[in-house]
């Protein structure tokens, strides 16, 4: 499994050690806070998948991949790109990181749908929504959107 990653913006990195087996952290508070400031706000003027903005929960008995996930935790970058073929657990360690980080993530799962940028840029929007409100006019934007998108 590669790990390539671009910089868009810093993050700081996390001081937690990695632990072997996945116990309720600082992590998981916030991401149960995200979903619930979503599920808190006014719907989105369009329709998106919500699971698709939101990090899949880890199914017990989950091969840890310490080495793997503390080299992300250890990482400034904010975007990272993980590549490797099919069952390789790409989900999974990134599952991890966002559990053991203490950063907040945006997370998008990509499929064949998101061929078309308005449905990729809405559910972007949502994604970072749940970390931080983006002004209703920019949801509105992506509702109707115009030439400029």
């Amino acid at each position: 499994m590669s790990i390539s990653k671009a910089r868009l913006a810093t993050a700081s990195p996390a001081a937690a050690r990695a632990k072997k087996t996945r116990r309720p952290s600082a992590r998981d508070t916030a991401g149960q806070s995200a979903r619930e400031a979503l599920k808190r706000s006014p719907a989105p003027p369009f329709d998106v998948v919500e699971s698709k903005i939101h990090v899949p929960s880890l199914r017990s008995g989950t091969v840890s991949r310490t080495a793997l996930v503390n080299r992300l935790r250890a990482t400034a970058e904010p975007i990272a790109i993980v590549t490797a073929p099919a069952g390789y657990g790409k989900t999974t360690v990134l599952a991890q990181w966002a559990v053991r980080d203490s950063r907040p993530f945006a997370w998008i799962s990509v499929d064949e749908r998101d061929n078309d940028p308005i449905v990729l840029l809405r559910h972007v929007a949502l994604a970072l929504h749940g970390i931080e409100p983006l002004r209703a006019s920019v949801l509105e934007t992506l509702a109707a959107p115009g030439k400029s998108i």
